[in-house]
C-alpha cells in the first residue's frame, strides 16, 4: 500500500533513550529482573533458560509470573494475531559518553526498529509502554532524549541500480 518507488523499502525508527543509571542501580537485583521481565545474566524470560526463549505469560510450576506492566509483557504482549500485525525488526545499541555537566553518567541505549507502518506496528507498542493506566515501569529510569523516524528505500537490485532509482523514474 505504498508507492511503487518504495516496494521493497521499509519505515526505520531511531531513539535514543538515556538510562538513570544512578536511581537504576540503587533498585534490587530481583525488582530489576522484575521490571524487565527478563533474567540478567542470560537475557531469558523470568521463566525460560535461554534468551531466546519465548516468554510464558502465565504462572510456571515454580510460581513465576512475569509482571503484566514489565517491558517485555507490554512491548510484545503475545495476545494473538493483534499482536502479531505488530510485529517489529529491532535492536538496541548501548553507550557510554562519560560524566555529564552535573557529573552523572551519561549512558542509554540506542533504540532502532524496522517496521512496515510506524502507525500501525511502532505506534501501538509505544501507547502500551506509555500507557498512564499502567505504564511500563521502565519509564521511572529512562528519558528519550532524541530520534525519528526514517524512509530507507530498497535496496539495488542490479550492478547498474543505485539506492533511491525508483524516486527518479
Amino acid at each position: 500500500d505504498e508507492p511503487a518507488w518504495l516496494k521493497g523499502g521499509t519505515y526505520m525508527v531511531v531513539r535514543r533513550v538515556h538510562m538513570r543509571i544512578e536511581t537504576w542501580d540503587q533498585v534490587s537485583y530481583k525488582e530489576q529482573e522484575t521490571i524487565i521481565g527478563r533474567q540478567k545474566p542470560s537475557g531469558a524470560p523470568l521463566e525460560g533458560k535461554l534468551e531466546f526463549d519465548q516468554p510464558n505469560f502465565s504462572a510456571d510450576p515454580s510460581g513465576t509470573v512475569t509482571a503484566v506492566d514489565s517491558h517485555v509483557r507490554l512491548s510484545n504482549p503475545r495476545t494473538g494475531e493483534a499482536s502479531e500485525r505488530e510485529r517489529i525488526l529491532r535492536r538496541g545499541f548501548n553507550f557510554m559518553n562519560g560524566l555529564d555537566s552535573v557529573g552523572r553518567v551519561d549512558a542509554g541505549l540506542l533504540f532502532i526498529c524496522f517496521n512496515r507502518s510506524i502507525q500501525k506496528q511502532f505506534e501501538p507498542i509505544q501507547r502500551r509502554l506509555t500507557n498512564p493506566k499502567m505504564p511500563d515501569q521502565m519509564l521511572a529510569y529512562t528519558q528519550t532524549t532524541g530520534g525519528g523516524y526514517y524512509l530507507v528505500p530498497p535496496g539495488v537490485k542490479t550492478a547498474s541500480s543505485y539506492i533511491g532509482e525508483g524516486l527518479f523514474v
